[in-house]
C-alpha cells in the first residue's frame, strides 16, 4: 500500500491514491508493515486510555481498536515496541509490560514482564510534582517530562532543562520498590541483560556528527541491588549485544588513529563476573551473534573471534586503553598492548577517543 500524505489539518491521507482517509486523534506514525492493514497511534483519556492503537483498511474502514474500553485494566498509555521481526506485532504499556499483538484481531498473543505500580500528579500552586512509586511517595521540585517503566523493573522519570537546554536535561531512576537508585544526564537507555545478571544504563548521549550518538555506558552487577562495576566513554549509543554463553557485554566505540589519520571503529568485550575486558578493531554498526561458548561471528564481515585467543586487560584499566582524555601517556597497538615511547620502539597504532 502506498500512502499519500495530504498535509492538511485534518491530518488526512490518501492509499493507492483512494479517498482521504482521517484518523481522528492520530498521535504518531502509521504503522504499514503488514498487507492490508494500517496500525496507527491514537490519543486516549488521560490515565485511562481506551483505544490507544487503532487499525483500519486501506478505505479507512476500521479493523479494530486495540485495549478498546481499557479491558487490560492499565493506567498508562501504550507505545510501539520495535522487534527485529518484522513479522510480529508489540505493544509496550508505559508501566513496563510489553504485548504480543495480533495484528489482524487486535487481540494480546501474549505478553511479558510486568507492570509497575506508579502515578503522579501536579500541584500546580505548590509547583511540585508528586512522584508515587508503589508505597513510596517523591516530592520532585521539577516539572516532570515523560515517566515510564523498564520491563517493570526501574522506573525513568524524565526532567527537562529549565533553559530548554538539551545537554542539561536529567533522568531520574527508582526500582520498582519505590527507592532512588541514580540520576543521570543527557538521555537515558537501560537494558538488562537475558539471564538478568547485569544492568547496562546508556546516559550522556552526545551527538559526536549527524545521527552518531556517543555515550558513557554504566555497567552495574545484581539488578535487585545494583553495584557499579565500570564506566566506558565514548561508546556508540545504539549497538549493544550480550553473549549470555560466553557472560560477555559487547559495545563498540569509535576511535581515531593518528598514524593513519582516519576513524576506526572498535568492539570492546567486557566479562564482569571475571573483571576483564578485550577490544578488536571492525568496521561501524556491525552486529556481533554468539555462536557457541566464547565463539562469536561479526555479522556482514563473515569474522569468526575466539575469544580465549584475545589479549585480555583488567577492568580497571579501561579508562587506559579506550583512550578519551587526549593524553599521550600511552598509546596501543592492534593487540592491546602497551607501547614504551621513552624506549624509541616502534608504535603500530594510536588510539584515541574521537573526542581525544
Amino acid at each position: 500500500m502506498k500512502l499519500e500524505f495530504l498535509h492538511d489539518e485534518n491530518k488526512s491521507f490518501s492509499v493507492d491514491g483512494g479517498p482521504p482517509i482521517i484518523i481522528p486523534n492520530r498521535t504518531g506514525p502509521i504503522i504499514t508493515k503488514f498487507p492490508n492493514i494500517l496500525i496507527a497511534p491514537t490519543k486516549g483519556a488521560k490515565n485511562q486510555p481506551s483505544a490507544n492503537f487503532i487499525a483500519i483498511n486501506k478505505e479507512g474502514k476500521v479493523i479494530w481498536k486495540f485495549n478498546e474500553d481499557n479491558y487490560l485494566g492499565v493506567k498508562h498509555r501504550f507505545v510501539e515496541l520495535f522487534q527485529d521481526s518484522k513479522d510480529e506485532l508489540w505493544f509496550k504499556n508505559l508501566a513496563g509490560k510489553e504485548y504480543r499483538i495480533d495484528h489482524t484481531t487486535g487481540k494480546v498473543i501474549e505478553t511479558r514482564y510486568e507492570n509497575m505500580d506508579f502515578d503522579y500528579e501536579i500541584d500546580e500552586k505548590e509547583n511540585i510534582f508528586r512522584l508515587r512509586v508503589g508505597d513510596h511517595e517523591h516530592d520532585i521540585q521539577a516539572k516532570i517530562e515523560n515517566a515510564y517503566s523498564y520491563r517493570g523493573k526501574f522506573l525513568l522519570v524524565d526532567i527537562p532543562a529549565p533553559d530548554r537546554d538539551w545537554n542539561k536535561r536529567r533522568t531520574l531512576i527508582y526500582q520498582a520498590d519505590g527507592r532512588f537508585f541514580e540520576s543521570f544526564q543527557n538521555g537515558v537507555k537501560l537494558i538488562i541483560t537475558d539471564d538478568g545478571e547485569y544492568l547496562v544504563v546508556i546516559h550522556d548521549m552526545n551527538e559526536a556528527s549527524p545521527l552518531l550518538y556517543i555515550c558513557i555506558a554504566s555497567i552495574y552487577q545484581n539488578t535487585q541491588k545494583p553495584k557499579l562495576l565500570t564506566k566506558i566513554p565514548y561508546i556508540y549509543a545504539d549497538n549493544y549485544t550480550y553473549a549470555e554463553k560466553s557472560k560477555c557485554i559487547i559495545l563498540d566505540s569509535p576511535q581515531y588513529n593518528y598514524d593513519l589519520k582516519i576513524q576506526v571503529w572498535i568492539k570492546i568485550f567486557i566479562k564482569p563476573e571475571e573483571n576483564k575486558f578485550s577490544f578488536i578493531e571492525t568496521k561501524f554498526g556491525l552486529r556481533t551473534e554468539e555462536r557457541g561458548k566464547n565463539q562469536l561471528e561479526i555479522i556482514d564481515e563473515n569474522r569468526l573471534v575466539d575469544l580465549e585467543a584475545l589479549k585480555w586487560f583488567d577492568l580497571s584499566r579501561i579508562d587506559e586503553v579506550i583512550k578519551h582524555s587526549g593524553q599521550a601517556e600511552a598509546h596501543y597497538d592492534q593487540r592491546g598492548e602497551s607501547v614504551n615511547e621513552q624506549k624509541g620502539e616502534r608504535k603500530k597504532k594510536k588510539w584515541f577517543g574521537i573526542f581525544g
